[in-house]
Parts: C-alpha cells; sequence; structure tokens
C-alpha cells in the first residue's frame, strides 16, 4: 500500500511540474503579446506626436505668411505665429518622454510616467488652447472687419475653417488620450503578471 502511495505522489508531483511548466510557457507568451500590444501602443502615441507637430511647423510658417500677403498686420501675423508656435512646442513637449520610450526593456515605471505625464498636459491643454484660441479669433476677425470691404469674404471661410480644425482637433485629442488609457491598462496587466 506504501509503494502505491509513493507512485501516486510521484505522478501528483510530475503532473504539478507539467502543470507548472505550462503555466510558466502561458505566462511567457501572455507578457510577450502585451509587450507587442504595448509597442504598439507606443508606436501609435509617437506617430501621432509626430505627425501633429509636422503640421503644426508647416502651419507656423504658411499661416503667418498667408496673413501678411492677405494684408492683416503684422499684430496679427506675429500672434498667430505665437499661438501656433506655443501649441506645437506642447504637443512636442507632452510627447517627448515617449519618443525614448522602449518597452522592451522592461522599464514599466518609467514608461508609466511618460504616458501619465502626456495624458495630463493634453488634459489640462484645454484651459489653455481655448482663451488662447477666442482672443486669437477675436483679434483676427476684429482686423479683418476692417480690412476687407466685405468681411464675409474672409469671415465665412475662416468660420468653417475653425469649425472643421476643431473637429479634427477633438478627434485627435480623444484619440491619444484613449490610446494613453489603453497603454496604461496594458502596463497594469502586464504588472500583475509579475
Amino acid at each position: 500500500m506504501e509503494h502505491n502511495e509513493l507512485y501516486e505522489l510521484e505522478q501528483l508531483r510530475e503532473q504539478l511540474n507539467l502543470l507548472n511548466k505550462k503555466l510558466d510557457a502561458q505566462r511567457i507568451f501572455n507578457e510577450r503579446t502585451m509587450v507587442e500590444a504595448m509597442r504598439k501602443s507606443v508606436s501609435a502615441l509617437n506617430s501621432m506626436g509626430r505627425r501633429f507637430t509636422f503640421i503644426g511647423v508647416f502651419a507656423v510658417l504658411f499661416c503667418p505668411w498667408s496673413f501678411y500677403n492677405i494684408g492683416f498686420s503684422n499684430n496679427i501675423v506675429i500672434i498667430t505665429a505665437v499661438v501656433i508656435a506655443v501649441s506645437v512646442l506642447v504637443t512636442f513637449i507632452s510627447h517627448q518622454g515617449l519618443q525614448n520610450s522602449d518597452v522592451s526593456r522592461g522599464n514599466l515605471l518609467e514608461l508609466s510616467s511618460n504616458v501619465l505625464r502626456l495624458k495630463k498636459i493634453y488634459s489640462r491643454w484645454w484651459f489653455v488652447a481655448f482663451p488662447m484660441l477666442f482672443v486669437w479669433l477675436y483679434l483676427l476677425f476684429n482686423e479683418a472687419i476692417t480690412i476687407f470691404d466685405s468681411p464675409e469674404i474672409f469671415i465665412i471661410p475662416a468660420i468653417v475653417g475653425v469649425v472643421i480644425g476643431g473637429i479634427i482637433g477633438f478627434i485627435n485629442h480623444f484619440k491619444v488620450i484613449h490610446t494613453a488609457d489603453k497603454l496604461l491598462k496594458q502596463i497594469n496587466e502586464l504588472k500583475e503578471l509579475h
């Protein structure tokens, strides 16, 4: 009877070892899958940051030049350049921490900190962007009324442009926030595996 019990215990031990090996293999597979998903999220955020920065740099050059050629004052040209440049700079700075993030090296605390920083900047940017935008639009439209014989030829297309730009801005803003939230969730899930 003792021999049978020892044999059963040995069989049970082997089954437990096999189960542990399978669980370890599953954990490694899950970790690799999560790291790859995190890598894609970081890449998406970096891509959005580069795209927004590139478009912003183009706008810094193009918009003031256009306003100058239309006949707006130097004040409007300079204010336009400053408003766009500040927006580009904030975008660049908010994405900067992620540019150098290496998901594979496993520094989840640093990555998490950089994503939280990006999300915090994006979430608080509205408190600066809206007042700045409204002041700029007021000055722009106020001057358009004085320099155009029929100001509606500028104001109507400008309003359409602001609405379209606003919609694109909102969509991109929430896309960045959603991707950051998804990445933070992935980081937390990976932390739980360890």
